[in-house]
């Protein structure tokens, strides 16, 4: 395999997790006008240290972690929209030959099916940059390569991804609660649970072959209002098929505007 093929693996994945986070049904977002600033591609921050709190009293009872998941999902549907800042590390390897694939994502998601996204990549030094618009069924993406706005056919979605916070205690493997812990001065619940790449729907164009394996994911979910603030996600999945490789994936994703307005409208097309 050349390099040109691995590149163009990595790039799918690239486009993937965008459509991914994007077409996350109720999730971690707020809403940011397309601007053409690129967002700049920083290598994924540590989390914020949690202090972990005092464990409870005989007299005090924690929810369980399928209820407090259960929880988040109902709290996000009811605030109708919420804003993401993600920092994204891919490895991807195959056949010898191996790249990195470090992204930036802003996202912005305004129930009940719209989201905004802007997302950056970097590729053996070159800079790429793309803005997804998902409304309902119909998806708008930005050529890399020229900026201009298409619309891209729901058949070219190689997945139906239910985003990082889409997912359900029925996804989970081993979801437990590890305790409460303070993330920036708020109280949040830290739950712990393993995820296949089924699940996530990673499987992304430029790979001819299936990918398995299960990457752990974290959730700090607030105890006030149980509202996610921060989803944590890495491991390693493989390719099994024509195309033989490994994926090492570190997500860090913080939310935040939470119930702020928002306003996603279909992209500016150009004129035919």
């Amino acid at each position: 395999m050349d390099k040109r093929r691995v590149l163009g693996a990595a790039f799918g994945l690239f486009i993937a997790i965008a459509l991914c986070t994007c077409g996350a049904e109720p999730a971690p977002t707020a809403t940011l006008p397309p601007t053409g600033t690129p967002v700049p591609v920083t290598d994924t921050p540590l989390p914020p240290t949690p202090t972990p709190l005092p464990t409870p009293t005989p007299t005090q009872t924690l929810p369980s972690a399928e209820s407090i998941l259960e929880a988040s999902a109902d709290a996000l549907e009811e605030t109708g929209s919420w804003h993401m800042e993600a920092d994204i590390k891919m490895e991807v390897s195959m056949q010898g030959l191996s790249v990195d694939v470090p992204i930036a994502m802003t996202m912005d998601y305004q129930a009940p099916d719209r989201s905004h996204a802007t997302v950056s990549a970097e590729l053996l030094g070159m800079a790429l940059e793309m803005e997804t618009i998902i409304i309902g069924d119909t998806i708008y993406a930005t050529d890399p390569a020229t900026g201009e706005w298409m619309v891209v056919e729901e058949s070219a979605i190689p997945f139906s991804p239910q985003g990082l916070t889409g997912l359900g205690s029925a996804d989970l493997d081993r979801l437990v609660l590890e305790g409460l812990e303070m993330l920036d001065g708020v109280p949040a619940y830290h739950l712990v649970g393993t995820v296949s790449s089924e699940a996530l729907g990673l499987a992304p164009p430029g790979i001819e072959a299936d990918i398995g394996g299960k990457l752990q994911i974290e959730y700090w979910i607030s105890v006030e209002d149980d509202l996610p603030r921060q989803v944590v996600l890495g491991g390693n999945v493989t390719a099994v098929g024509e195309d033989l490789g490994t994926l090492d994936l570190e997500v860090l994703a913080t939310f935040s505007d939470h119930g702020k307005p928002v306003s996603i409208e279909p992209p500016d097309m150009p004129s035919e």
